[in-house]
Formats: structure tokens, C-alpha cells, sequence
């Protein structure tokens, strides 16, 4: 045991702590720090003194060879502790704390020492209020819109924090009559609002029914500024802001109030936004959410994601309106608000732009399959509570309802009781036909002509009802949290809409098959009675509800430990910056790449203006001898070459989302044809053990550790799993079935002079690829990607397990220029499983349908980040269009000719390219760029990394007693470092025998002339224990995304060495990440490798973001490797998941673009202007024609 005793260390000004416990024998330690800071509060100092703490931790570890050291801050505070409460609360984590600790202190003494220690520096009471606090965040919750509806959703999850332990300030109109037992609750309710909102609205919402959409436009504007206003006046919310609490973060409801964002600034806090009603276009544009207009239509509009022309026309124009109102007339309005209050803050247009998270009431049970960044989080059905038991009376009424129960609520706002008297006559005579009974939400006493079937209420217990099995249907009048509630009970619907998002919600249900809608102004006896006849007799709404249901309950984590999680983590990260995509920091033209577009443009136009005078002087001057023709001749060439990229540029947008009519119709045909596949899907899946076909065809070890990564982890979750790879597994699954089929001398086979056959053997030089141009990069992964097919499906042992007519329950396939291999999913009538090795490309986006806007997001061939100049976004164009030329007329019908060499009967590629269930991408946003992702899309990078084990004798004792510390040099499995110039090698060379640190290389030959003394060279290392060693201090790599997603999990800084493929991008990367530094390989130096080098050993900034990134990676609310096994299985249980698939799929290139929409605006708007001219001159001339007349 040392009291305040100093350790030696270069992490931090920071280098002693008041107790440090150490157990050589257990090889443990406890570093325990003490502060009690003049503050009102101790987070700041907590949060210091863990940072500090976890860095001296570290150089615990490294000084005592421990195996692990933990540390607590302590901080005395008088942040509304109150000691008695804090004792009686926790006894339990007194004994779990002396159980860690006194064990630590061997003799009698020193433990009596260390306990009357402890408790002269009341240090129990502190250890207690610590854990409470560490664990209690002060969280402010507002939501002030005065519905109950928005209230329900507001109070759950605030609830929800609480109970979670949480200390939560809830601002709203509404009073909580039953706060939560565990954490801390305050309300500040906003009085009168309720009142006022019902006074103040004369309009009955059924006359809201047959408004024009557009008209919610000036309506909703009218609602955000009035409850803007009078929330911020409200003398409860000003005692709240002037008494200069601080809170951890701010959550606000996003509904038409967004000058209630000045409240994070003002208190300093990170905003996280709730969106009560999905995904939007209020909420998408704050962060950088993609929503394509062409298949996600406006809240207020009244269509499915399925629209025809003119709804997308609609759509289209109501956009634009909402955009212009919003810029223009609503946030002046509300920025004005603001500054009546918080005259200080920034503007609007700072503020708006600010959210570190968007929690979304949405899900794809319910909700259509939309992209999503990171930093938007689905969370719909939190608000669903386990059922209760009914009152006695309801209870009888349902248990007796032999032929079942319809419920029918039109939500809490909607007064049923204003209904026209004609649909309430329709209505009742409809009930009274059927045998069911009916329980009606009324808002009065009585109710004329009531069928004896039927039992009013002013309220029900709603959710307890669609939880009773005997209710065969809910009527309803569309509200989100009516059709979260009546899917998860797996209810069908009849949707009854009248105004706001009720419409869309109806569409969605009758597009999702779980009901029938019906206009509420046109209900009668006859439409009414069918839709019910229909619901209540046709098992196809309620086997779908069911089937819905289920998707919404089969979840990896619950929605609202998921509302928690993320809560928390960006308490714990700060904000979380690292989820802000890259588009939020560019202007609007600079995202739409209006800028480069025209600069092609002018430029485009230019070489045509020039080349078209050249051409008239030549003609003019009058030559035609042979010369001359010949440059007339190389003139028309250019001009030819102009107009032909032109309309190669136009194919290219055309095979961009180009999908013929027959692909539709083989996908319907396959479907009906494959109820007996379903069939046995299902019964597999009760044995919980499926067959899994795994295809991992590259001959590069990398790709194989992955996908053998990935087999092996499905093996040990219980499934038969077959790899088919150019490699055998040593060492098989114990658990599980495991079988290779190995696609044997296939490198060998590849074998040739030219620099394609030796780079597929592994033979090239690959530092020659360094300096290579990245659009040959082209061609050549064409020639990968052919050899590839070409030897695969031609490999006996491949052509024996086709043959063989085994059944699998679904295909997984590599991504890599392989496209041709996706017939295997049709072969075996399997849905297909993707797995992306180099994260989210253009390789994979355009397969699901999910947008990559080239604006911020680099090729993967190409050395940006996600911040890229003018010229970096404009070469970044270019490459996307010749990949995409490439792709579709080159690659493509070249993949499409193996398919049809070995399948004969299988559809065409542009078929089955777009027939994917899942892709599961090698990334994540502690590594990679945080992008959008369709929820098809599913992130596990870093679920390849294994524990730590034990390094064998000689390294583990090279290291440990390395005392600076230890640089790691590794080009990866198929560099060769000795191919590596002598000029480039020797100036490493020398840096690296400067260096006080030991350095272990792995070098691929037996000698190594010139080595320095600290230099221990290796065939090979256990590169993953190595990273995980105290004493690493930098990481130098060729850039690999293993290596990148190793040593970012370790939390070591990284000098980057790129040599070819995404290596360059993926040191950009890292830069831009702030966890190393790059060094272009052919300019090597001493100078220039020796400064970056020192850099990182040296500036501690590089190891506390490295170990920040570390924290975000292993920071998940579940592990990559339980996702990879959660979704695999979650494809074959739903059957191949087809409601993950975004409409967009559905599109022709240019619906999906809008380019007819668009055109027809344009042809209008031009024959507008025509019509107009021409009538304007007509009656400007029979002007002047009556003067002229006059003056005669």
C-alpha cells in the first residue's frame, strides 16, 4: 500500500494518486484519487480525474507487470448529496468495495491501517456517492408541446432514464402523478399551456380532414412559434434558466420548436433531438440524414413509399415548399424568438446544425426502410409497456367476447363525438352487423342509436386491450403511437385518418398488408361494413400483423435500453463528434456538387466553342488539300469523343439504378413459388442450428482471416457452416459443423510474366503499385475479379459441391469483384448475405439502394478524407462515373458470361445484383467515416479482434522489459518488406536505431544487413497480443483495414506506410481521426520518417485520441461478433428480411433521380413562359394597334 506516492510517467502532468493498492501474487492494483474541489459540483473534476487516473493506470500496469489496475476518482461535493440517503441506498457497494480492496493488503495491520484510513477521509460516504454519480447523470428532458400524445412518448422515456438511475428534469404541460422509484425526478410544468392549446383552437380536427396539404405548411408555423414563445416566457422555464444548473445533456423534442436549441448552449450541454413522428424532413437536414424524395414521401402527404408520378411530382413540390418556408419565413421567425431571450447566442443557422443524436420513434416494422447516419437511432415501440391485467369489468366483457373484440379509438385529441351525425349513423349500423363486440372510445355520457354489442369509455386501457388475445381488430384513426402499439400486439388496422401524419401512417399500414384504409369524410354503411367484413375474415391482415409483430419484438437490444445506451454514450463521449458526418461542414452547392457539375460544365462548353472555331477558320479558309482533311478529320475525333462521353455519361446514370421490368416480375414469381422453402426455413430455425454456405474466394490472406472470422464465430453459435476459401482451417470450431472446401493451388494457377498474373500469385513487387495511377486501379480489379470467377466456379471441388443439391439457408458472399457468385443464392434458392471487407463502397451502395453522396465520401481507390478540397471532390466525381462506366459496360457483361457458361438457366445479372438480403460491413465509425447506412446495412468492424493471449517467452520478455516502450513495424501478409528500395530501407533503418525504444519488424527473410541492436525481426508476430502489450507505443503499418481496426482497438497511434488498394485511404483516415500520421512510402527519408516518428512517440496527443477511438470501438451495446450471428439468423428466421429493402430499389434511374418529374416541370414551367410571352405581345400590339387607330 503506498499513500501518495509518485510514479514516473510521460502520459501526464498527472503522476501520482493518494492510495495505490498492489497485489504481486494476484498480479492486481488500485489506484484510488481524492478532490474535493470548490465547486457546486464535482463532475468536472470527476471527469478530469478519471481521464488522469486511466493514464496513470496505465503506467501502473506497465511498472508492476500487472494484469489489471483499477482506478476510482473520488470527489467531495455538495451537489445535493445527502449523506443518510447515500449510505442507507448502497451498503451492498461498501462490501463489494472492501472485497476488492482489502484483499489486496496481506497483514492485520495494514488492514486495520487501511480501514481507519478509509474512514477518517469518510471515504465509504465518498466511494458511494462516486458510484452514484459515475453512474447518474443530470439529464433535462423537454418536450412542450401541450398533446397528450407527444407527452406519452416525452414521459416514457424520461421514465426510462430514471429508472435507469438517471437524475431527470422533465419540462412539459403535464404533471407526472407517478414518478419513477428509482434515480431522481422534477418536474417544470408549463401551466395553462393546455388550457390555452384547447381554447385557442376553434377548428374541430374532422375539418382538418379535407385540407389541402399545404396548408399545414402556414399551420404548423403558427403552432411551433406559439408554443416557442410561451414556453420560453413561461416563469417556470426562466426560474429554471436563471438558476445556472448545469445538466449533462439536453434531449428536445423536434416538432416546429427549434429555438429551443439555444437551451444546450446555454447550458453548455450536448443536444440529442427526439423525433416523435420518424424520421423527417424537420429532423434529416440537421444532420445530414440523405432521404431520396423520390420514394420517402412528406409527413403530410398521404402516400406510401410506392408512388406513382404524380405523387412523386407532389412530393417533389411540397419539399421544395417546406424547404423555402423554412429558410424564409420559419426559422427568422424563431431566431427572433431566441434573441428575445438569450440575446448572446448564436444564430439559428449555428445552433440548428449542432445535434450530437437523433432518437427516431420509428421502426421498420412499422415505418418503411429508410437511409439513416449514424448518429440517428430508431428506438420505435420504447414506449410499449408488458401488459396489465384488465379492470374486472372489461376483463368479463372480453373473455366472453366468443367471436372476439374490436377496439376502436380515434387517439386522445380527436373528439369522436364531433363527427358528422351521417358517418356516426354509418358507423353504428356497421357494428351492429357484425358478431363481435365493441369497445368505443366516446368522449361524452351517452351516445343515440348505441348497438347492445358496443360498451363506451372515455378511456381504455389501449394497450392492455390489443394485448388481449381476443381482439380481432383496432380501429383507429392512424396516429404513430396507435400503429406502433397495434403492430407490436400483432393487431390488424383500420385506419381512419384525419390530419397530420395520420395519413401517411394509413398508407404505410396498407402498404405493410397489416390493414385497410378508408377516407374518413367518405365512410358509409357499405365501404365501412366491407373493410370490416374483409379484416375480420381474411387471415391474410392478421398472419401479417403477426409476422410484423415478430420483427418488431426480434431485436438485438430493446428499444429502450437502446434509448439509455445512447443517452449515455453521448454523456460519456462528449457530444460524440465522431458520429457528425462530413456533409454537415459543406455548403449546399458544395454537397450537391453544383460547383464541380458546373465547372465540367464550362469547361465542357469551352473545348467546344474553341474546337467549332478552329473548325470554321479551316473551313473558311477555303484549303481542302490532304493536311487539311487530316485536321478536320482529328477536329471531328475530339468532337465525336465530346458527344460520346456525353452519352456514355448518360448510360451510366441509366444502368445507375437501372432495373428491367422482368426482374420485378421473376422476383414475384420466385416469391409465390417458394412457400415450401419457407416452410423449411422455419422448421430450422425452431432447431436453431442452420446451414450456412460461406464464400470467401480472394487469394490474400487478409480477406481470409476475415471471412474465416466470421464462419468460425456462426459455427460457434451451433450452425453447420461450409467455407469455401483457397485456404484450409488448421484448427476448426469445436462447436457447431465445420466443413472447407478449399479451392486448392488456385494461386498457383494464376501464375503468369505479366504484372496482373504475379500480383493474383502474390509474385509482384506491390511497392510498385504505389505510384500507380488510382484510375488503373480499374481495369486491373477487373482482371482480379475475372481470374477470380473464372478459377472458382471452373474449381472441381467447386464444381462438386454445385453438383451435389445440398440446401442452405443462406450464402454468404464476399464483395469483391466476385458479382457473378451471387448466382449462387438463386442456385440454392437462398436469400444472400453480403460481407463488404472494405467497409461501406461503391461496390456494395448502389446493390441496396443505399446513398453515398460523393460530396464527402471518397473512393475507396482514392487518398482523401472526408474533408476534400475542390479539386479532390471534382476528381472524386470523375472517378465515380468511370467506375460506374466500367462497372456496367465492361464488368458486368463480362461477370453476366460466367453466370451463363455455368448456370444457363439463371436470370441475368442486373437481377440478381439487386436481390440482397443483408450486407455486413467490415466497419465502424471509431475507424471509418461516419456515413449513411439503409437498414439493410449492418456495421461489425473490429469482430475479427481476439483476447489478448499470452506472447511466448522470448517476445513477452523482449517487451516487458522494453522500459521506453516498443514501436511495432508490419506491412501486412502480402507485402514484402525486403522488395522495399535499399534507399527507402536504410533510411528507416537509421531512424529506427535512433530511437531509445525497442522495435520488433516482421521481415520475411532470414537476413537483415545493417540491423540495429533494438531491432528483434520476425517471420511473423501475434500482431493482435502484440497491440495489446502496455508497452506499445506506435504502430507502424501499410495502412490494411485489419491492421487499422487492430490498432485502433488497442488504442495505439499509428504511422502509415500506404502502398496501394485502400491502404491510402485508410491513412487518410487515421489522420483525419488524429490517431497518427503519414508518410507517402516512395518519399521516404530519414527526415521525413524520423520527424513522424518522434511526433508520436513524443506528443501525447496521438495516444489519448488513439485511446478515445479505442473507447468508441469497444463502446457498443452489443458485440460485433453477437451482431454478426444476431442478423445472419435474423435473415434466414424472416425470410430473407424483405422489409429491409428500400423502395428505391424499385425505381427506374431516372424516377429515382426525378428526372421525369424534374423535365416535366421544366417542359411546363418553359411552355408557361411561351404561352405568357405570347399572349403578353398580343396585348401589347392590340395596344398599340387601338393608338394607332385613335390617332387615325
Amino acid at each position: 500500500m503506498y499513500w501518495d506516492r509518485q510514479v514516473i510517467t510521460n502520459r501526464s502532468d498527472y503522476n501520482r494518486s493518494d492510495i495505490v493498492l498492489i497485489n504481486k501474487e494476484q498480479r492486481r492494483g488500485i489506484a484510488i484519487d481524492i478532490a474535493v474541489p470548490l465547486l457546486t459540483t464535482f463532475r468536472k473534476p470527476e471527469r478530469e480525474k478519471i481521464t488522469k487516473d486511466e493514464n496513470l493506470a496505465f503506467e501502473l500496469k506497465r511498472f508492476w507487470t500487472l494484469e489489471k489496475v483499477d482506478a476510482y476518482a473520488l470527489v467531495i461535493s455538495a451537489e445535493e448529496l445527502d449523506g443518510a440517503e447515500v449510505i442507507n441506498g448502497n451498503i451492498a457497494y461498501i462490501d463489494l468495495f472492501l472485497s476488492q480492496c482489502l484483499p489486496l493488503v496481506k497483514t492485520t495491520h495494514a488492514k486495520k491501517y487501511a480501514v481507519k484510513k478509509m474512514r477518517s477521509l469518510t471515504l465509504l460516504t465518498l466511494i458511494l456517492s462516486v458510484v452514484c454519480v459515475a453512474r447518474c447523470s443530470r439529464i433535462l428532458v423537454v418536450f412542450p408541446m401541450p398533446a397528450p400524445s407527444h407527452y406519452i412518448l416525452g414521459n416514457a422515456y424520461a421514465k426510462t432514464l430514471a429508472e435507469a438511475g438517471h437524475d431527470v428534469t422533465m419540462v412539459s404541460p403535464f404533471e407526472e402523478k407517478n414518478p419513477p422509484e428509482k434515480g431522481k425526478w422534477r418536474d417544470v410544468v408549463l401551466t395553462g399551456f393546455v388550457k390555452k392549446w384547447e381554447t385557442s383552437s376553434e377548428v374541430q380536427f374532422f375539418d382538418l380532414e379535407s385540407m389541402n396539404p399545404f396548408l399545414n405548411i402556414p399551420f404548423m408555423n403558427m403552432v411551433g412559434n406559439m408554443v416557442t414563445k410561451d414556453t420560453l416566457a413561461h416563469p417556470n422555464f426562466q426560474k429554471l434558466i436563471e438558476s445556472n444548473e448545469q445538466f449533462d445533456v439536453v434531449v428536445l423534442e423536434q416538432f416546429n420548436n427549434d429555438a429551443l436549441k439555444v437551451l444546450a448552449y446555454h447550458l453548455q450541454a450536448p443536444l440529442i433531438i427526439f423525433s416523435t413522428i420518424g424520421s423527417n424532413s424537420w429532423v434529416n437536414p440537421l444532420v445530414g440524414n440523405p432521404a431520396p424524395l423520390s420514394y420517402i414521401p412528406e409527413s403530410f402527404l398521404k402516400y406510401s413509399s410506392h408512388m406513382t408520378f404524380w405523387e412523386r411530382l407532389v412530393n417533389l413540390l411540397f419539399a421544395v415548399a417546406m424547404e423555402v418556408n423554412r429558410q424564409l419565413i420559419f426559422f427568422p421567425t424563431q431566431n427572433k424568438i431566441m434573441k428575445e431571450h438569450f440575446p448572446d447566442a448564436p444564430d439559428l443557422s449555428l445552433l440548428n446544425y449542432n445535434a450530437s443524436l437523433v432518437l427516431v420513434n420509428s421502426h421498420e416494422s412499422t415505418n418503411q426502410a429508410v437511409p439513416h447516419v449514424p448518429s440517428m437511432i430508431d428506438i420505435g415501440g420504447y414506449h410499449v409497456s408488458p401488459p396489465k391485467e384488465l379492470p374486472k369489468e372489461l376483463k368479463e366483457f372480453m373473455n366472453n367476447a366468443k367471436e372476439g373484440v374490436v377496439y376502436f379509438s380515434m387517439g386522445s385529441n380527436i373528439k369522436p363525438s364531433q363527427m358528422s351525425d351521417k358517418i356516426r349513423d354509418a358507423i353504428l349500423k356497421s357494428f351492429g352487423k357484425i358478431k363481435q363486440k365493441v369497445l368505443w372510445k366516446w368522449d361524452e355520457d351517452t351516445l343515440p342509436g348505441k348497438p347492445e354489442n358496443v360498451k363506451l369509455s372515455k378511456w381504455f386501457p389501449q394497450q392492455d386491450i390489443l394485448a388481449h388475445p381476443n381482439t380481432k381488430l383496432f380501429i383507429t384513426h392512424g396516429g404513430l403511437l396507435s400503429t406502433i402499439e397495434t403492430v407490436y400486439h400483432g393487431v390488424p388496422v383500420l385506419a381512419l385518418p384525419v390530419f397530420g401524419d395520420q395519413k401517411m401512417n394509413a398508407a404505410r399500414a396498407v402498404e405493410n398488408g397489416v390493414g385497410i384504409s378508408l377516407a374518413f369524410s367518405q365512410i358509409t354503411e357499405e365501404t365501412l361494413g366491407g373493410a370490416l367484413h374483409s379484416l375480420l375474415h381474411d387471415p391474410k391482415y392478421r398472419e401479417t400483423a403477426k409476422w410484423r409483430s415478430s420483427i418488431m419484438h426480434d431485436r438485438p437490444i430493446k428499444p429502450k435500453d437502446l434509448a439509455v445506451y445512447w443517452t449515455e454514450f453521448v454523456i460519456r463521449h462528449k457530444g460524440a463528434p465522431h458520429l457528425r458526418v462530413a456533409g454537415l461542414d459543406l455548403s449546399w452547392y458544395q454537397y450537391l456538387l453544383i460547383d464541380v457539375i458546373a465547372f465540367l460544365a464550362v469547361a465542357s462548353v469551352l473545348v467546344v466553342v474553341l474546337l467549332s472555331v478552329l473548325v470554321k477558320k479551316i473551313c473558311c479558309s477555303g484549303k481542302s488539300n490532304k493536311k487539311t482533311q487530316e485536321k478536320l478529320s482529328k477536329i471531328r475525333q475530339k468532337i465525336y469523343i465530346q458527344f460520346y462521353l456525353c452519352l456514355t455519361l448518360l448510360t451510366v446514370i441509366r444502368h445507375l439504378w437501372w432495373k428491367q421490368a422482368s426482374a420485378k416480375k421473376y422476383i414475384v414469381r420466385k416469391m409465390r413459388s417458394s412457400v415450401l422453402i419457407a416452410l423449411i426455413l422455419s422448421v430450422v430455425c425452431a432447431a436453431r442450428s442452420s446451414r450456412i454456405l460461406v464464400v470467401f474466394p480472394v487469394t490474400a490472406p487478409s480477406h481470409y482471416f476475415l471471412g474465416n472470422a466470421l464462419a468460425k464465430t456462426l459455427a460457434e453459435a451451433g450452425h453447420d457452416v461450409t467455407m469455401v476459401s483457397p485456404y484450409e482451417e488448421k484448427n476448426p470450431p469445436k462447436n457447431g459443423t465445420w466443413r472447407d472446401v478449399v479451392l486448392t493451388n488456385l494461386m498457383e494457377k494464376s501464375a503468369g510474366e505479366d504484372a496482373f498474373h504475379k500480383f493474383c500469385s502474390m509474385k509482384l513487387n506491390l511497392f510498385d503499385l504505389e505510384s500507380m495511377n488510382p484510375f488503373l486501379n480499374i481495369p486491373f480489379m477487373n482482371k482480379v475479379g475475372d481470374m477470380i470467377i473464372q478459377e472458382t466456379m471452373a474449381h472441381p471441388n467447386f464444381q462438386n459441391l454445385i453438383k451435389s443439391n445440398e440446401h442452405f439457408d443462406v450464402v454468404i458472399l464476399e464483395q469483391f469483384n466476385d458479382d457473378a457468385l451471387k448466382v449462387l443464392a438463386y442456385h440454392f434458392q437462398a436469400p444472400l448475405i453480403l460481407f463488404s471487407t472494405i467497409g461501406c463502397n461503391s461496390w456494395v451502395n448502389p446493390l441496396v439502394g443505399n446513398p453515398a453522396p460523393p460530396s464527402y465520401i471518397p473512393e475507396v481507390f482514392l487518398k482523401y478524407s472526408s474533408h476534400m478540397t475542390f479539386w479532390e471532390r471534382l476528381v472524386n466525381l470523375l472517378f465515380v462515373v468511370a467506375t460506374e462506366m466500367n462497372r456496367h459496360l465492361i464488368f458486368f457483361p463480362a461477370q453476366n458470361k460466367f453466370i451463363k457458361e455455368y448456370f444457363p438457366d439463371a436470370p441475368d445479372l442486373s437481377v440478381l445484383n439487386y436481390n440482397v438480403s443483408l450486407v455486413l460491413v467490415n466497419s465502424h465509425e471509431s475507424t471509418n467515416h461516419p456515413v449513411p447506412h439503409v437498414p439493410s446495412m449492418i456495421d461489425i468492424g473490429g469482430y475479427h479482434v481476439s483476447p489478448p493471449k499470452e506472447l511466448p517467452k522470448d517476445l513477452k520478455e523482449f517487451m516487458d522489459n522494453a522500459t521506453d516502450g516498443v514501436v511495432y513495424f508490419s506491412m501486412g501478409s502480402n507485402i514484402k518488406p525486403s522488395q522495399m528500395s535499399d534507399k527507402i530501407r536504410d533510411a528507416i533503418l537509421k531512424c529506427l536505431g535512433k530511437i531509445k525504444q525497442k522495435v520488433l519488424w516482421k521481415w520475411d527473410e532470414d537476413t537483415f544487413p545493417g540491423k540495429p541492436d533494438n531491432v528483434k525481426l520476425s517471420k511473423w508476430f501475434p500482431q493482435q497480443d502484440i497491440l495489446a502489450h502496455p508497452n506499445i507505443k506506435v504502430f507502424i503499418t501499410h495502412g490494411g483495414l485489419l491492421s487499422t481496426i487492430e490498432t485502433v482497438y488497442h488504442g495505439v497511434p499509428v504511422l502509415t506506410l500506404p502502398v496501394f488498394g485502400d491502404q491510402k485511404m485508410n491513412a487518410a483516415r487515421a489522420v483525419e481521426n488524429g490517431i497518427g500520421l503519414s508518410v507517402v512510402f516512395s518519399q521516404i527519408s530519414e527526415e521525413s520518417f524520423g520527424s513522424a516518428l518522434h511526433k508520436l512517440l513524443h506528443d501525447p496527443k496521438y495516444r489519448e485520441t488513439a485511446k478515445w477511438r479505442s473507447r468508441i470501438m469497444q463502446d457498443r451495446p452489443v458485440k460485433p461478433k453477437d451482431l454478426a450471428v444476431y442478423w445472419t439468423e435474423f435473415v434466414i428466421r424472416h425470410k430473407g428480411a424483405p422489409h429491409l429493402r428500400v423502395a428505391g430499389l424499385d425505381l427506374h434511374w431516372y424516377q429515382y433521380l426525378l428526372i421525369d418529374v424534374i423535365t416535366f416541370l421544366l417542359v411546363t414551367s418553359i411552355i408557361g413562359v411561351i404561352v405568357l410571352s405570347v399572349l403578353f405581345k398580343k396585348i401589347c400590339c392590340s395596344g398599340k394597334h387601338k393608338e394607332k387607330l385613335k390617332k387615325s
